[in-house]
């Protein structure tokens, strides 16, 4: 397909021009084919995807899984299973010879700094939009708290 800009003279003859447009439709036609194709293709991946992560969720979480109503209620499942597994990992017989200022710092307790009941509040609060950004309520805000945490105190 030539780009528009490249053509600088339209021939006078009528049927090359029927012609020349009839190739660009049919071009685009394709074209659009292509992505519907393509974007039929993705939703059968992402549903493929959602089906494999409902299975592992019930598989590792169990009939507890399909309790779960909200992103927020799963989110509070998963900072509770990764807390389990971080205080599991720790072997008392590791020496720890740094001093962190806060290392058991979570979403739980970053939403009770900022005056919300618990991480589901967090999750759950109004969206940042312009006209009323409230920057605590971003990622960068929650990780430079994390952060603060894990600061090396003498």
């Amino acid at each position: 397909m030539e780009d528009a800009s490249v053509i600088t003279s339209l021939p006078h003859d009528p049927a090359i021009l029927k012609q020349i447009i009839a190739r660009e439709r049919e071009a685009h036609r394709r074209r659009t084919e292509r992505l519907s194709h393509r974007v039929d293709e993705l939703g059968v991946a992402k549903l493929r995807l959602e089906m494999e992560l409902l299975r592992l969720k019930k598989w590792h979480y169990g009939p507890r899984a399909d309790r779960l109503q909200t992103s927020g209620e799963v989110a509070q499942m998963l900072l509770a299973f990764t807390s389990r597994v971080w205080a599991r990992s720790r072997s008392p017989a590791v020496k720890v010879t740094a001093v962190y200022a806060d290392p058991n710092r979570t979403m739980a307790t970053y939403a009770k700094t900022l005056g919300l009941a618990n991480a589901v509040s967090f999750l759950a609060a109004p969206q940042n939009r312009r006209g009323s950004y409230d920057a605590r309520l971003t990622a960068a805000s929650f990780n430079a708290y994390i952060r603060a945490g894990f600061k090396v105190t003498t």
